[in-house]
């Protein structure tokens, strides 16, 4: 029966990893038919790929140690990415750093972050792992409709929605407001409000 499962969502997983894939080189090829270089379209296109590593993690999915690992790893993670987010804001809001400086270089190139001046010394600060927050604050937000009184769960669902303000993105706001409608279903209309 595990093993049918597993198929089932190997099948769907590459099912929608082929779909996204196609959407990546739409999107790439929109970019150049706008007259982007190929060098930012490839930049940009990169972060994508974490989402490729969902495959060979679903081998391990049904691993014991997996289950006992994964709570701790995505908790040391919710916090890692949202102190290293809240830290680079106020590195540029406090003008510590610059835009085009050595360290800014070296986070576009290594880190594949993306910093813009918005002004008035606010910076939007963009992570390729914010993109894994907005279904992981899903998660976290159906768990705590049904855990109203669990803290470490308000702590996560905090630290999440903290690293996704200096994205100042709609489109990550309307994932989380679309995904949320979506969990409609599943919780009573009390716990959802």
């Amino acid at each position: 029966r595990r093993r049918i499962e597993y198929q089932k969502n190997q099948k769907t997983l590459i099912v929608a990893l082929i779909f996204f894939t196609f959407l990546i080189g739409l999107a790439s090829f929109i970019g150049y038919l706008n007259g982007h270089k190929i060098v930012n379209i490839i930049r940009d296109a990169i972060p994508f790929l974490y989402f490729f590593a969902a495959l060979p993690t679903m081998s391990f999915w049904n691993e014991p140690k997996l289950k006992r690992a994964l709570p701790p790893l995505l908790i040391a993670s919710i916090i890692t990415i949202t102190l290293v987010t809240i830290g680079n804001f106020i590195l540029f809001s406090s003008d510590l750093v610059q835009i085009h400086d050595s360290y800014y270089n070296w986070l576009r190139d290594f880190g594949a972050g993306k910093i813009t001046d918005v002004g008035e010394h606010f910076f939007r600060i963009v992570f390729p792992e914010h993109l894994l927050f907005i279904p992981l604050l899903l998660l976290l937000l159906s768990r705590l409709s049904h855990e109203l009184k669990n803290p470490p769960l308000w702590v996560l669902s905090l630290l999440t929605v903290l690293a996704l303000i200096p994205t100042l993105s709609r489109t990550y706001a309307l994932g989380i407001v679309i995904g949320y409608f979506f969990l409609l279903p599943f919780i009573s209309l009390k716990k959802w409000v």
